[in-house]
């Protein structure tokens, strides 16, 4: 018999981390992107106060786009993923009125 979901979730949860991060590192190289004299379009729209709105637009793009475009394409969730993390950033590290403080021990499935 199958462990249950949340288990077999944990116990993947370091693998599918690294997918992002691979994916998200990819995306660092300055021959995927379009840069115009060092920036990128994230960062016009960061200097137009548009970030956070227009990366939640794109997530939702890809997140729509799952299942539908080349299947159940995981580039389009890791690419939504990405675009949400970048929100992340924004909206929660980098505000000052927000400090978020995650201990390795709240991800880890609890034993009831």
């Amino acid at each position: 018999m199958k462990p249950p979901f949340s288990a077999r979730f944990f116990a993947g949860f370091e693998s599918m981390m690294n997918d992002v991060r691979k994916h998200i590192v990819g995306t660092s190289d300055p021959d995927y992107h379009y840069v115009a004299n060092g920036a990128q379009t994230i960062d016009t729209w960061d200097s137009r106060g548009s970030l956070s709105t227009t990366a939640l637009d794109t997530a939702t793009k890809y997140l729509d786009r799952y299942g539908k475009k080349g299947g159940k394409n995981p580039k389009d969730l890791l690419k939504a993923i990405h675009y949400i993390l970048m929100v992340y950033q924004k909206d929660i590290v980098e505000s000052a009125d927000v400090q978020v403080k995650v201990n390795k021990d709240d991800i880890k499935p609890k034993n009831d």
